[in-house]
């Protein structure tokens, strides 16, 4: 029998993507990742398993990804790595530089978000 040390959700968090704007326009073949929000968004989520840090306002992103699809795919890892057997509606209200997910909200001052509210952790 395996012993396995760490699951990384990385399938959780494309899922938890696939219910914010970007929706599922996360591959480039029908089969693998696109090399922006899909790879970026796994990536995330490995960071954060690994390192044990979160990546909500990480300021590094791919070039060619905007910074609301940075902001949402951390979140989506984020609450992946939180939730892992569970999907995280992830559609958001954007204004300014506040950003509203399911149950969060967060201020974003420079690179870092600050906490607002949550009610769902």
């Amino acid at each position: 029998m395996a012993k396995i040390k760490i699951i990384i959700p990385s399938g959780t968090a494309i899922q938890n993507m696939r219910t914010s704007f970007v929706g599922d326009h996360m591959n480039r073949d029908g089969f693998h990742l696109n090399l922006t929000t899909g790879r970026y968004t796994a990536a995330c989520t490995w960071y954060e398993k690994i390192f044990k840090r979160k990546v909500v306002g990480n300021p590094y992103a791919p070039q060619g990804m905007s910074e609301e699809e940075r902001k949402v795919a951390q979140q989506a890892a984020h609450r992946a790595v939180l939730h892992p057997g569970k999907v995280t509606e992830m559609s958001g209200k954007y204004s300014g530089t506040a950003v509203t997910f399911t149950g969060i909200e967060y201020l974003c001052v420079g690179d870092s978000p600050m906490r607002l509210h949550s009610i769902d952790e």
